[in-house]
């Protein structure tokens, strides 16, 4: 079995002869040419956002080019077809014919609307400008489903979303609100998807309980949880199992950084043994590209305990 079959399987809640993983069987290809470096530090994106990274993360410190509504509804967008964001795109797919290759699109709308205002600023907006902020927001869906038509034909497997929405204790927003407006936007994003036989990863932080039966009804595939004790493992599994495919990990803020070693392989044999892993729905996932705070030898810990849990004989 190779990594393709490893992850379809998991996709398609079907065994697999070892625990599917996203840092040994996924081919990850990121646009290439969509930001630009600033001598001073920091990045200048395709969008107009500054971003500087700061104590190991990516989103630091940002400069927002948005500071009112109007601004917002006339923000020039980049071109989603711009031959340089496509440079050797194709190319890999093709080379990686025996992992599951895995295309990096980034924010579906939540976060690159908050990306380019404060996030204050676009809460309150959802609520005093709800028309201006669906034109917005109806413009990144089209922009996505111009990326996939690019992608359409191409053999990839699976493309990468993000849009944080949890808090420690719920969603960050009413979860009526989120039906209202965000869940038939991402549905048309999913459909697409589904029609061109490509499968949906998103990743989403935080405790998002009240939308997992959502996500599942619009056609999400893989779901990736990094924080799972804030919702609790059960209620997870409880909402997930047999519908959602869990990319998940021990803990990123509460057993990672802080637990010993020991623990941690306490922790990932539990995990392991929750969520069934490799008899389908569950990918191991990782942590080890962003450790800040996070020792490495707990990765690793992780790790070994995934490559030594008991195979399959398929």
């Amino acid at each position: 079995m190779n990594s393709k079959e490893r992850i379809r399987n998991a996709v398609r809640h079907q065994p697999s002869d070892r625990v599917p993983t996203l840092y040994g069987d996924v081919s990850w290809i990121s646009l290439p040419n969509t930001r630009t470096n600033r001598p001073k530090g920091g990045f200048l994106d395709e969008w107009g956002v500054v971003n500087i990274p700061r104590d190991g993360m990516v989103h630091g410190d940002r400069t927002y080019p948005v500071t009112t509504i109007a601004e917002l509804a006339a923000h020039l967008f980049p071109d989603p077809l711009r031959s340089e964001r496509w440079d050797g795109v194709l190319e890999r797919i093709a080379a990686a014919r025996d992992s599951w290759t895995m295309v990096v699109l980034g924010s579906i709308i939540w976060e690159q609307i908050h990306f380019l205002c404060p996030m204050e600023d676009a809460m309150v907006w959802l609520y005093e400008y709800p028309d201006e902020m669906g034109a917005v927001a109806d413009r990144i869906i089209e922009f996505h489903l111009a990326e996939l038509g690019r992608l359409a034909g191409s053999g990839v497997d699976c493309v990468y979303f993000q849009d944080d929405w949890g808090l420690q204790n719920g969603l960050m927003i009413s979860p009526a609100l989120w039906r209202e407006f965000f869940r038939p936007r991402y549905a048309r994003l999913f459909e697409l998807c589904r029609e061109l036989g490509i499968a949906t990863f998103l990743h989403s932080c935080g405790h998002i309980l009240e939308i997992m039966p959502d996500l599942y009804d619009i056609g999400l595939d893989i779901l990736q949880i990094q924080q799972s004790d804030c919702m609790g493992l059960e209620k997870i599994m409880a909402a997930c199992r047999g519908r959602l495919t869990l990319s998940i990990m021990p803990d990123i803020q509460t057993c990672l950084p802080y637990a010993t070693t020991e623990k941690v392989r306490c922790e990932s044999a539990h995990l392991l043994e929750a969520t069934g892993a490799g008899l389908g729905g569950m990918i191991a996932d990782d942590y080890s590209h962003w450790p800040a705070g996070i020792p490495p030898e707990n990765i690793a810990a992780w790790h070994e305990t995934v490559a030594n849990w008991p195979a399959l004989n398929l």
